[in-house]
């Protein structure tokens, strides 16, 4: 019975993760940041990332068009910001603001 019941909250956990990024593709974008950053952008000390939630978006928005150019360098966060579109940038910074 307890397998059952960690089975289905397991399903209905997941399944409320699809949809939440279905319904905000920004959501989804920030996966790879929150690898580092944590899942509200709270920061990791350990791995060196900081704490994203909160900031301006304006600032992402300019740190990560930084890292995609090439003009500021850090190997992980440029090879995040390599994939993504302007678009993308903007919408991923403006999520990030709300966190």
């Amino acid at each position: 019975m307890r397998l059952l019941f960690l089975m289905m909250s397991c399903t209905a956990f997941l399944s409320s993760q699809m949809f939440a990024n279905e319904a905000n593709p920004s959501a989804a974008l920030f996966t790879s940041c929150a690898k580092c950053h944590g899942e509200k952008g709270e920061g990791n000390q350990e791995a060196k990332a900081p704490k994203l939630a909160g900031q301006y978006d304006w600032y992402i928005q300019t740190q990560l068009l930084a890292f995609k150019s090439g003009a500021r360098k850090y190997k992980n966060a440029a090879t995040c910001a390599d994939g993504l579109s302007e678009k993308d940038i903007t919408e991923l910074s403006s999520y990030i603001k709300g966190l």
